[in-house]
């Protein structure tokens, strides 16, 4: 049953907003071009960092940037890194496109009394969309890794979402594509765990095996709160 729930917390990438692939690809390519090595090597690296990053490890996106190409070998200007800083902006501002039904539902969520909270395992440069798409206004809290140096699916980020929104876990509904294994230790907090399956989803991040509901769309999470009273 989901009684009393007051706060709802939604992940990001995969959740309310997907990576167009194609339209990356073409992105990096000039990124490689500007560095002059192919994309498939400074990516390789760039992975490689992918926790660190998330951890807000590291400085800001430039300073990110400039370690890996170190680690490579390749000397580094000012003016390269605010060319590769730029080409990274445009490539999340053109590539990372909402899902049609986020704004509406978070909109009327609001409007219906939730505490909205957004939880996302997310490095400096991939928190951009947020703030160019608006998304940031939308929500009462904002639990980014690289800002609170936690990642899911440690408990300890849960807690702190939860603390902000001033609702204890077993008030709280998190509603994920499961990567990180984050359902599962939503599950085990007592949140109320609803998976999301929609297209152009990644799995490059893995899967949860636990979750209360699962739903195809975003416009479902009203019928399903409705439900439980």
């Amino acid at each position: 049953m989901m009684m009393n729930r007051k706060a709802i917390l939604f992940d990001l990438y995969d959740t309310l907003i997907w990576l167009d692939l194609r339209e990356s690809d073409l992105w990096r390519q000039q990124f490689a071009g500007r560095i002059g090595i192919p994309i498939e090597q400074f990516m390789d690296a760039w992975r490689r960092s992918v926790n660190d990053r998330m951890l807000g490890k590291g400085g800001n996106l430039g300073q990110q940037i400039a370690s890996t190409l170190s680690g490579l070998g390749i000397a580094s200007t000012d003016d390269l890194i605010r060319d590769l800083v730029e080409i990274e902006r445009r490539r999340l501002e053109h590539s990372v496109k909402p899902y049609p039904n986020a704004v509406p539902v978070l909109l009327q969520l609001a409007s219906n009394g939730y505490q909205l909270g957004l939880l996302s395992n997310a490095s400096d440069g991939a928190a951009i969309p947020l703030t160019y798409l608006g998304l940031d206004r939308l929500f009462h809290t904002l639990v980014l890794s690289h800002e609170v140096g936690l990642l899911k699916p440690d408990p300890a980020i849960y807690h702190l979402a939860c603390q902000r929104l001033g609702a204890e876990p077993a008030e709280t509904v998190f509603v994920a594509d499961g990567g990180f294994g984050e359902l599962d230790s939503a599950c085990a907090l007592g949140i109320f765990a609803v998976l999301i399956e929609q297209p152009n989803q990644s799995r490059d991040y893995g899967y949860s095996t636990r979750y209360d509901a699962k739903i195809s769309d975003l416009r479902e999470l009203d019928a399903l709160l409705e439900s439980a009273h």
